[in-house]
C-alpha cells in the first residue's frame, strides 16, 4: 500500500486528478446501483395475503413511526419527572411545616417548663 501511494505521488497532477475523478465516479455508480437494487427488489416481491409480518409501509412511514414512539417515550418520561418534582416540592413544604411546628414546641417547652410535668432543672 505504501509503495502504491508513493507511485501515485510521483505521477503528474493531471493524472492524479483524472484518477480521483474516476474513483469518485466508480464510488457514486456503486452507491446508485446499490440503491436501485434495494429499492426494486423490495417492491417486486408481493406479500402473501395472510402474512402479518409483511406490510406495505414505506421507509418514511417507518421512520415516522419510530420518531413518534420516541417522542411519546420522552413525553411520558417528562410527565413522570414533573410528577416526581411536584412530590418533592410537597415534601419540602411539609418538612418546613414540621420544622416550624417542632421549633414552636421547643420554644413553648423552654418558656413554660412546668407544663410538661417535668422539671428542666434536672436536665
Amino acid at each position: 500500500m505504501k509503495k502504491t501511494l508513493e507511485n501515485l505521488r510521483a505521477r503528474p497532477n493531471e493524472e492524479k486528478k483524472r484518477l480521483a475523478k474516476t474513483m469518485a465516479l466508480v464510488a457514486t455508480g456503486m452507491i446508485v446501483i446499490l440503491y436501485l437494487v434495494i429499492t426494486f427488489t423490495g417492491k417486486s416481491r408481493a406479500p402473501e395475503p395472510g402474512d402479518p409480518s409483511e406490510t406495505n409501509t414505506s421507509f418514511i412511514d417507518a421512520i415516522g413511526g419510530l420518531i413518534d414512539s420516541g417522542i411519546n417515550s420522552i413525553s411520558s418520561q417528562a410527565d413522570e419527572a414533573t410528577t416526581g418534582f411536584d412530590n418533592i416540592v410537597e415534601d419540602l413544604e411539609n418538612l418546613e411545616e414540621i420544622q416550624t411546628e417542632s421549633e414552636a414546641d421547643i420554644e413553648a417547652s423552654q418558656t413554660n417548663p412546668g407544663e410538661s410535668g417535668e422539671s428542666t432543672q434536672n436536665l
